[in-house]
């Protein structure tokens, strides 16, 4: 078998079956690992792994002679066990360093230095965890040095050795913080209950300090949210902090305290002697400030209140109002306040007081009524009878108050005011004057707007008032030299439309500010009339142009052409695009591509031409999507190409076409093979091979006047496309002339 090793093939051959049966697969070197299983001695062990270490039993002989060895140290280890020196089981650990035996060591050096911080001998040997209790408890408790065992054995012993030792290490330092960090550290261990009692045997000592307070706050978090269980004694520690720091609040007896204590515990049984003990202070805070609403909110609470601090209380707080009532009355009270505080007190002790205060009222009724004739004001006489409702005089008052309240809204404007008084006063003898006020105002209003207008229908509609105004004759003479106004301005306006000399008008408008039409609509018409006169230009220019070439007179060739208009030439570059444009009027307005503006960032439009690079306005664009136009505004001066008219260009004839794409200016002549209309537009198709149109570009005559602007090819309308080869496309100017007239117009 071709599997079978080479001490199998020579047992077959030789017919050796014994040593065929040896042949059967077994694992490696186990002969010699149950040798040493056999013997059972470290030796042993480390012998068969040193060996053969790839065995795969060699680990296990390891382990096992590791074991022994440390069973060995464990033996041992009883020699030292009583040592009472340190540094002696320090030894033995170094010399043994197997887990049982250093934390048995451990423990024990543990007992040594709990002995000897225990016998505070002056002679001992300065060690980390001997040096004091809380060295200790640091040592043993709080660091790494001595971890909880795996063991379960081992582990019994830890607690059982350890643990005694830290809980009386811990009483003899008495620290809550120290308590609640061994809780913390050691949840499960065996000593935690007899830990917790001392902790909270510690919390009770604090029941009465709000800094103890904070610490079971911290004692029961970490109850809730370590242990993720309740505090078997909550409800008995929380009370007995209600007890405790009831006593501290009522010795500082500040508010502050009692509602720091009334928000921490809302359940105490002591919360009404708290609530009325804020009652008390809050008494005398009032008492303090004079605060009579306070006090009097706080009688009717414990007006009812059988007990003597509240009834105390309130005795005390009627007689502050009492004397308080009694002070403002006498000494600065109205006369309101007055008569109510003889009515108040007419059968108590302050009744003696009654005749100085109706002097005091007399007295003021004469002040009161002097200073109020004396003023003559609607105010001074309503303040009197607000004071002296039932005085004597009040008949004689009333007069005087209706024709103070008639003059003062005479001499104002606000008629709804006036009519108010009328309406309360219907048969007052102040009426007439009242009504001829109304009048007054009425026709200053009519008057106002009639100049401001300018207009005649404000005063007409005085003048068709029932019954007549008082003012029929000035509104009449008005009328009559708003009228005038309005023939001159319309005459001066017809001259200047008439011969366009917007000069002569302008200079006639700023001579004429008297007029009301020339102060209000001059500037305005002036410059509606210059935008007409602009477009009737634009309109005269494209209407009367002509295409062919009079007698004499040589075409224009490209190259002539592009001299001509090469600085009206703009390139347009957006976010979106670029093309070329071209300027049409000198303030600056400039016709191109809507391709190229639409929807694009305003504030990365940019035209160059000339040499020069400035940013741009989108004034118009095309609404319809097949008419790829709009106008721009550059804020500059330019000499602009002159209109031509498309509709007398003739077939065949030839037009040139200029381009720019950035400093870049080029022409090309082409030939005109028909004009096609698509919809509302007229498109010019040329034959010209030279001219990229993707960059756009305009189209000229033979007399360099603009006709068309080119289009992209993917923007021409399908409907006008020729089947013939190197075809542009340009909208007619014609077609563009609505939207360059309502640039012009500002629209």
């Amino acid at each position: 078998m071709a599997g079978q090793c080479k001490v199998c093939l020579k047992a077959m051959a030789a017919g050796a079956l014994v040593v065929v049966a040896a042949c059967v697969s077994v694992p490696r070197g186990e002969d010699a690992f149950r040798r040493a299983e056999r013997a059972n001695t470290t030796r042993a062990y480390e012998q068969f792994a040193d060996s053969d270490p790839a065995s795969p039993m060699a680990a296990e002989a390891r382990k096992r002679a590791l074991q022994l060895r440390e069973n060995e140290a464990m033996a041992l280890f009883k020699g030292v066990e009583t040592a009472t020196k340190a540094s002696i089981v320090e030894r033995f650990m170094r010399d043994h360093p197997y887990p049982k035996v250093r934390t048995l060591a451990k423990l024990r050096i543990a007992e040594i230095d709990y002995s000897e911080i225990e016998k505070q001998s002056p002679f001992r040997a300065t060690r980390d965890g001997n040096g004091s209790w809380p060295g200790f408890i640091n040592s043993y408790a709080l660091s790494d040095y001595l971890p909880v065992p795996e063991d379960p054995q081992l582990r019994e012993t830890y607690y059982r050795k350890l643990h005694p030792l830290l809980i009386n290490a811990l009483t003899q330092v008495n620290s809550f913080e120290a308590w609640v960090h061994y809780l913390a550290t050691y949840p499960e261990n065996p000593y935690f209950q007899q830990a917790a009692e001392q902790a909270e045997k510690y919390l009770a000592t604090e029941s009465d300090k709000w800094e103890g307070y904070e610490m079971l706050k911290s004692y029961l978090a970490l109850y809730d949210e370590q242990f993720k269980r309740s505090c078997p004694n909550r409800e008995a520690l929380i009370r007995k902090f209600q007890d405790g720091l009831v006593g501290l609040v009522e010795k500082e007896a500040t508010m502050e305290q009692l509602d720091r204590y009334l928000q921490t515990f809302p359940d105490s049984p002591h919360k009404k002697r708290i609530a009325l003990l804020k009652d008390h202070i809050a008494f005398r805070e009032a008492r303090e400030k004079s605060d009579r609403a306070t006090l009097k909110t706080l009688i009717e609470r414990h007006k009812n209140d059988p007990g003597p601090l509240a009834q105390s209380d309130v005795r005390e707080a009627i007689s502050f109002l009492e004397r308080a009532e009694h002070q403002d009355a006498i000494a600065a009270g109205t006369p309101k306040d007055l008569r109510a505080f003889k009515e108040r007190y007419k059968d108590t002790d302050y009744s003696k007081l009654i005749p100085d205060i109706d002097q005091r009222l007399m007295r003021m009724h004469n002040q009161l009524l002097n200073k109020a004739k004396a003023e003559r004001t609607a105010v001074g006489y309503q303040r009197f009878l607000e004071a002296f409702p039932d005085s004597p005089e009040k008949d004689d008052v009333l007069r005087r108050l209706e024709e103070a309240l008639f003059n003062e809204v005479i001499a104002g404007s606000d008629r709804d005011r006036i009519r108010a008084v009328l309406a309360r006063h219907p048969s007052s003898p102040f009426r007439e004057k009242a009504l001829n006020r109304i009048d007054d105002i009425d026709f200053e209003e009519e008057r106002t707007a009639a100049v401001n207008e300018p207009s005649t229908y404000p005063l007409k509609r005085y003048l068709d008032r029932r019954p007549p105004g008082n003012h029929v004759t000035e509104a009449e003479t008005l009328i009559a030299k708003l009228n005038q106004h309005n023939a001159d301005y319309l005459a001066q306006l017809q001259r200047a439309r008439e011969t366009g000399n917007l000069s002569r008008l302008s200079s006639w408008i700023v001579d004429n500010q008297g007029n009301f039409y020339a102060a209000r609509n001059g500037q305005r018409d002036l410059d509606t009339l210059k935008r007409d006169l602009a477009v009737q230009q634009l309109v005269s220019d494209l209407t009367t142009t002509l295409s062919v070439q009079s007698h004499g007179v040589l075409p224009v060739i490209p190259s002539r052409a592009l001299n001509e208009n090469s600085q009206a030439l703009a390139f347009v570059e957006t976010n979106t695009g670029s093309s070329t444009g071209f300027f049409f009027r000198r303030d600056g307005l400039l016709l191109t591509n809507a391709r190229v503006v639409r929807n694009a960032d305003p504030k990365r439009m940019t035209v160059k031409f000339g040499g020069r690079s400035l940013p741009c306005q989108v004034l118009s664009v095309a609404e319809a999507t097949g008419d790829d136009l709009a106008t721009l505004h550059v804020d500059a001066t330019v000499d602009p190409i002159p209109m031509g008219n498309p509709a007398l260009l003739v077939p065949n004839e030839k037009v040139i076409c200029l381009a720019t794409h950035g400093a870049k200016v080029e022409s090309a002549e082409g030939t005109l093979l028909a004009i096609r209309r698509a919809g509302n537009t007229d498109w010019l198709v040329i034959q010209c091979a030279k001219i990229n149109a993707a960059l756009g570009g305009v189209i000229v005559n033979q007399k360099a006047r603009a006709v068309g602007l080119l289009v992209r090819p993917d923007q021409v309308n399908p409907a006008v496309k020729e089947n013939v080869p190197d075809c542009i496309y340009a909208i007619s100017i014609q077609s563009a002339l609505p939207l360059m007239e309502k640039a012009i117009r500002g629209q």
